[in-house]
């Protein structure tokens, strides 16, 4: 997911001062969020300017 779409979908204008503060902390929260299923990673990719979303499901959990 790119930076554009992140902030088509939070609604947010692109001339927003903070806005890349705004797109750490949405992250953040996504991460902390999804941080119980082993199986699901975020992970910035630098060349599209975005985000991708992983998921596994080689992933083993602990019984």
């Amino acid at each position: 997911m790119t930076n554009d779409k992140i902030d088509a979908i939070c609604n947010w204008p692109s001339d927003d001062l903070g806005l890349n503060d705004r797109r750490r902390q949405t992250i953040s929260s996504l991460k902390k969020l999804l941080s119980m299923d082993p199986s699901i990673q975020i992970q910035f990719v630098r060349g599209k300017r975005g985000y991708q979303l992983a998921i596994s499901s080689d992933v083993q959990t602990a019984v």
